[in-house]
């Protein structure tokens, strides 16, 4: 009997021992929540962190571990570290009950859709936030998880369902921020697929209508919303570059980055200013207008300096320069890349009158420049009077440019050599060329000089012909007039002289020339009647 009572006593002790024990873990879960959920608060969230930790250490009940796993993960996601709390909410998934909770805190809710929405996992995300936007119409998470879950489905490249959502925030939120945000996504759907099948209703205005949109969105929006509304006014340009209004696009960009120069998005405006200067220069490239090119540079310059800008945009920005006759701005974008312009940068030298840097620049390249290119050398050696070093450069070579033909008869002339020289200044007077009645002429002096006057005549009345109203005419009347003479024929050499109208030079040498035959005609008349 007293053995029963003594076991009774033992059980008794047992109970109550383990009963106490059970109280107090409890109070240590309370307490531990307690100061986790006051840290929490407080916006400590690594110390929430802690608190949170202990107890879930200790804590069995499956309810409350789902709790504070979910608490974890909040802290950790205010913290930042979204790994850390997508870890610990996959974790609380586990629980049966997790679903519940979830449902019953939407913010924790909304916080796992946002890590699938960061993570990529967009159909995910948009299934959450349809269900918070269906479970709580008439709060402010609906137009959020209304918006976000068309985020989700623009990501996923399904614009109509995208723009189904915004629409109705459009429709339904109209003093949300989400409104103005959601009219800017669906401008923004109908500036890159302007051609979807969309119900042409009131709340789709802003996908048919963008740029009204962005003026609404600019002009109207609060000002808490400071980052969408000068957003909205670059899209205004991106809209002009993309219907080739580059002028336009341009001077809305130049403006926005003059008047914002803190904006966060200065860095996107300047990028867009350069998209829709390299566009705009090859439009008024392809229409050859030079001068508005330069004027646009010169304009531009400070902000788009030449290192930020392509080969070819500068390539166009010296070549409108060169064709307008800037050679020397011209010569320092094209030596920016020398390789891919010698016959440009060689021409300016030329240009220039500097025919020893072109001589210098091209004479190392000789045997692989095109005759194009060989031309302007040869050019700059004539000019320099290095006549031998022309002809010795081209012996051996095959020429097809008609101005090296010249250059080179020009340079044998030089050098007394009047066999060459009259070679080639043959093949260049039997083609049309700017140097063909020069070269005819240049066959008559050298004729007329060695007293081949019906050779040379022949070759004047050729020039006549190329000549008619040029300057030369006068000139090669008087040639003509001479081989005339000389020949005996004074009827022809008078009526030749008096076609030499101009009040000049050549017109007194004319009429000096027939006193002279007057006087001789005279002195022969006198002399015959003398004998």
């Amino acid at each position: 009997m007293r053995l029963s009572r003594y076991i009774s006593l033992i059980i008794i002790f047992i109970i109550l021992t383990l009963n106490e024990a059970v109280c107090s873990v409890s109070r240590d879960i309370s307490s531990y929540l307690s100061n986790a959920n006051t840290e929490y608060k407080k916006g400590k969230y690594e110390k929430a962190i802690k608190w949170f930790e202990k107890a879930l250490e200790i804590v069995k009940d499956e309810e409350l571990k789902t709790k504070i796993l979910f608490n974890l993960g909040d802290c950790y996601y205010a913290l930042k570290n979204e790994i850390a709390a997508f870890d610990l909410y996959k974790e609380a998934l586990k629980y049966p009950n997790s679903k519940k909770y979830l449902i019953s805190h939407p913010e924790t809710y909304i916080h796992l859709a946002n890590i699938y929405f960061n993570r990529a996992e967009y159909k995910k995300a948009a299934e959450i936030y349809l269900e918070i936007a269906k479970r709580f119409r008439n709060k402010k998470l609906a137009p959020y998880c209304l918006v976000k879950a068309a985020d989700s489905f623009l990501n996923l490249k399904k614009y109509k369902e995208a723009l189904r959502l915004y629409s109705k925030v459009v429709l339904l939120y109209k003093d949300s921020d989400e409104y103005w945000i959601s009219k800017f996504r669906m401008a923004d759907i109908g500036l890159s697929h302007p051609n979807l099948e969309i119900p042409k209703s009131i709340e789709y205005k802003s996908y048919f209508d963008p740029v009204s949109a962005y003026k609404e969105i600019n002009e109207e929006a609060p000002e808490n919303l400071k980052k969408l509304k000068e957003l909205a006014r670059l899209r205004i340009a991106v809209f002009y570059t993309k219907r080739k209004r580059y002028a336009k696009a341009l001077s809305i960009t130049y403006f926005f980055i003059k008047n914002h120069p803190l904006s966060p998005f200065k860095d996107y405006a300047k990028s867009l200013l350069k998209e829709e200067f390299r566009a705009y220069l090859e439009e008024l490239y392809k229409n050859r207008n030079y001068s508005r090119i330069c004027r646009l540079y010169d304009a531009l310059k400070n902000l788009i300096p030449l290192s930020e800008l392509d080969q070819k945009a500068i390539d166009i920005i010296a070549d409108a320069k060169y064709r307008i006759g800037l050679y020397k701005e011209a010569l320092r974008l094209y030596l920016l890349n020398p390789k891919e312009h010698i016959y440009e940068i060689a021409s300016i030298y030329n240009l220039l009158g500097r025919y020893k840097d072109t001589i210098d620049f091209l004479m190392p390249l000789r045997d692989s420049i095109s005759a194009d290119i060989f031309s302007v050398l040869a050019e700059a050696l004539y000019k320099e009077r290095r006549y031998k070093d022309l002809v010795n450069l081209l012996k051996d070579r095959n020429i097809s440019n008609i101005e090296i033909y010249y250059l080179v008869a020009e340079s044998y002339y030089e050098l007394n050599d009047l066999k060459n020289a009259f070679y080639y200044y043959s093949i260049v007077a039997k083609k049309k060329s700017p140097y063909q009645l020069n070269a005819v002429l240049s066959l008559a002096n050298i004729l007329f000089e060695q007293k081949r006057y019906k050779d040379a005549l022949s070759y004047y009345k050729v020039a006549q012909k190329l000549c008619k109203k040029c300057d030369d005419s006068d000139f090669i009347n008087l040639q003509i007039a001479e081989c005339y003479y000389f020949l005996g024929d004074s009827q022809r050499f008078e009526a030749t002289l008096k076609k030499i109208k101009k009040d000049n030079l050549l017109k007194f040498v004319s009429n000096t020339r027939m006193q002279l035959i007057k006087l001789e005609n005279q002195y022969r008349k006198l002399k015959w009647l003398i004998e």
